[in-house]
Formats: structure tokens, sequence, C-alpha cells
């Protein structure tokens, strides 16, 4: 820290601090840093040569494959929002000229914007499958911010809204094509058989009460005979601090050991998280166990340790995670609601005497009464 505050300026230092450092020894490699997967895609560098915004167009995906419709439709709102529809459709926006007028009205130009929201014909569309918030395109700079601004609507209403602009696409290149025309009615009809269809066919896939993922519990619960449990936290309150907890229990519901440390660090809530975690794991191997389960309130950081997955930043602290197993017989993930994790997080929350401090067979007087909660909550 001396050096730092003698050399940089209080935002590089605050930007240097934000970096989760790797506790292995790694070989740098290129990444390209504007697509999650880290590898570089035509569709990524195309929006950023066009000055598109790569978290919109990011979240813009995460709406499209959250959306409950076919594959082929969310395949047809991908290339609306990278801009790669089909030439014959008319609708690629490198080749869309303004000569070319709307197959409905005639009398306007055709534009994207036209063809899905513009055009009157399509507006009654909107409105009859009561979706009508979904088509406001006016208002924003490109299908992908449009398609941002979906995320407060009701799932069943961006459902609709997506099979009938999937319908919307068809019918007109069925009226420039073949000069053919559906009405109105029929075509709100078929929306309402496409939910429908897509509904049964959820259901059948996945709608198997089994298959399904049980919900995180909301209490701490003791692990199984002969295996410990660390329940692991991190803390932001104090700005350019880090505070990690991590408490050690066995099934007889035995604090075994209770830790705290504090980092000089700006890392982000996700990489504070996976720090606080790979600080529990290190507890558990310098007692020497064998067999534990790691639980945490993120969900997003078990998640991606269950599936052996990480992202950019983040993957450096996870692959530390990870290579860290190697030194049990068997770790189990398991994520607990905030309430179920309350004496690691009052422990991430705890200033120690120092960076770091440790308690063996009890925990400051401060926790006690969370510890006791958790026992009592067992009964």
């Amino acid at each position: 820290m001396d050096i730092l505050d003698k050399y940089f300026t209080e935002r590089d230092k605050q930007c240097i601090l934000a970096i989760p450092l790797s506790e292995r020894e790694q070989n740098d490699s290129l990444i390209w840093a504007f697509s999650k997967s880290e590898e570089y895609t035509v569709s990524s560098a195309y929006l950023l040569g066009k000055g598109c915004e790569i978290d919109n167009f990011h979240q813009a995906w995460v709406e499209i494959w959250k959306a409950d419709v076919s594959p082929k439709v969310r395949h047809f709102f991908w290339r609306l929002c990278t801009n790669t529809l089909p030439v014959k459709s008319l609708l690629h926006f490198r080749h869309l000229t303004t000569d070319v007028a709307c197959p409905w009205c005639a009398t306007e130009a055709e534009t994207v914007n036209h063809a899905f929201v513009g055009c009157w014909r399509v507006r009654e569309l909107w409105d009859d499958c009561r979706c009508s918030l979904m088509a406001k395109w006016g208002e924003y700079d490109s299908f992908c911010d449009l398609v941002v601004s979906w995320k407060g609507l009701e799932p069943r209403t961006i459902q609709r809204g997506m099979f009938l602009a999937w319908c919307i696409w068809g019918e007109r290149n069925n009226k420039v094509f073949q000069n053919k025309s559906t009405p109105n009615a029929v075509l709100v009809e078929r929306v309402g058989r496409y939910v429908e269809e897509q509904g049964k066919y959820a259901a059948r896939i996945y709608g198997a009460a089994g298959l399904r993922s049980p919900p995180s519990p909301s209490r701490w619960h003791a692990p199984p005979a002969n295996i410990v449990k660390i329940n692991a936290d991190a803390s932001l309150a104090d700005e350019g601090w880090v505070g990690l907890g991590a408490v050690i229990r066995d099934h007889e519901v035995k604090l075994i050991v209770a830790a705290t440390r504090r980092h000089r660090a700006f890392w982000s809530p996700e990489i504070s998280e996976a720090k606080a975690l790979l600080f529990a794991l290190k507890l558990g191997r310098r007692y020497g166990f064998q067999e534990v389960i790691l639980e945490s309130d993120c969900k997003l950081i078990i998640e991606k340790l269950t599936k052996k997955s990480a992202a950019l930043e983040m993957d450096m602290v996870l692959g530390d995670i990870l290579a860290l197993c190697s030194n049990f017989m068997s770790v189990k993930w398991s994520h607990v609601r905030r309430d179920g994790n309350c004496v690691a997080h009052n422990l991430a929350k705890f200033v120690p005497f120092g960076f770091e401090q440790l308690w063996e067979n009890h925990v400051p007087q401060e926790i006690s009464s969370f510890v006791l909660m958790d026992s009592l909550s067992l009964d």
C-alpha cells in the first residue's frame, strides 16, 4: 500500500486493488474481452465496430435465451440483434434501402422499425395480442436496447410478443414473395396456438417434478456424519476493505473453528464471495479435513463451481478453488439463503485484531447468538 500511495492516483489505486490475483503460477493467454466465452466472434466485433453497447448485447442474449419460446424463434431474434437476417427477407440492415415500399400500406418506405412495429397493420396485431409494451421501438437506438427493455415485463407477455414477431416476419415474406395475406384474427389465433404448444412441449420435456432443482434452504442444516460443513461469506461494508468469514461445524452442530480475514481490495461482490470460499477451503485444508461441504449464499458462484465453469476475471479465483479441491477426498457445493448463512455473514463483518483472526471451539461473543440460532433451528 505504501508503494501504491506513493506512485498512483486514488482512481488507479482502486483499479489495481480490484484485480483478483491468482495464487497459482499461470501463463498469460490471449482473450477477447467483448464476449462472455472469451473467444473472438464476428458478431461481437461487428457490434463493437458499430459502436453498440456490448453489455446491452449480452443482456439482450440473456433475455432471448430465458424466454419460453422455440429455438427457431430464439435464433430469429438473435439474428435481429446481430443484424444478420437473410437477404431474402429484405430486412438485412446492410441491404435495406429507402426505395422499398411497405407491402401492406404501400405508402411508406420499409425499414426494420416500420416492418415490425411501425405499420398500421402490425400495430393492430401488437394490440390484439396484448403485448404492445414490447413494440416501443422508437424509444430505443437499436434492437438490442429494445430487447433489454423487456426485462421488467411479464414472461407470458414476452413469450406472446416473440411468437408474434416471428409470425409478422413470416406473414410479411408471404406478402412480398407470394402476394398472400392472412387475416389478423387468424394470426392472433396462431400466436395463441404457438404459446399453447410451447407450454405442452415444455411440460412434456421438463415438467417432471423430480427433474426440477429443489429450492435452496432458508436455514442452516447439519452435514451427514463424518463430514464437516464450511460456511463462507464476504462483506463489503467498509469501502476499500473486503471482509471474509468462514465457520466449520460437524454433524453434531459442534463448532470446530471460525475465522475472519480482511483485505485491502475493491473486488466486485461476486469475486469477494469467491475469495471467501477460497479462504474457507484453505481453512478446511489447514485442519486436515478430507470430506467437506462448502456452503455459500451466492448462488452464481455455487452454480459455476458445480458446473466447473468460469468467466473472464472470475475464472482465476474459481480456478484456484477447483485446484485446491485436489487436497480433499470429497468436496460438495451447497447454496443456502442469507438466513442460513448468518454466522459466516456476521464473521465477515467482524473486524479482527490485525488482518486475520481465528477461534477454535468458540466464536466471539458478538457472533455466538447467531450460532445458537442455527442450533435451535434444527430442533
